[in-house]
């Protein structure tokens, strides 16, 4: 039997970008939509600056579940403020 449940965690400073990945992959289980997962970040005032959606990599055929899967989405989604460096 599944009871609907409710996730939030803490905030957590990423590392800087140039020592990141592209992604930002959480591990989850269970039944869930992925729209119902986001990941939310702060501006340099702590308050927050925007939110995105996850694109789930393990998502199954209607009716089908699977045990654990791997959300996904860029590091530094759009509108995060964040741009990379660039080089001349």
């Amino acid at each position: 039997m599944q009871v609907p449940a409710v996730l939030r965690s803490a905030w957590y400073r990423l590392p800087p970008r140039d020592q990141a990945g592209p992604l930002l992959v959480v591990s989850a289980a269970g039944r869930f939509d992925p729209d119902e997962v986001q990941v939310q970040w702060a501006g340099e005032d702590g308050k927050p600056a925007g939110t995105t959606n996850f694109v789930d990599v393990g998502r199954r055929r209607r009716g089908e579940t699977c045990a654990r899967r791997w959300l996904r989405c860029p590091a530094a989604p759009p509108g995060c403020g964040w741009s990379p460096p660039t080089t001349t």
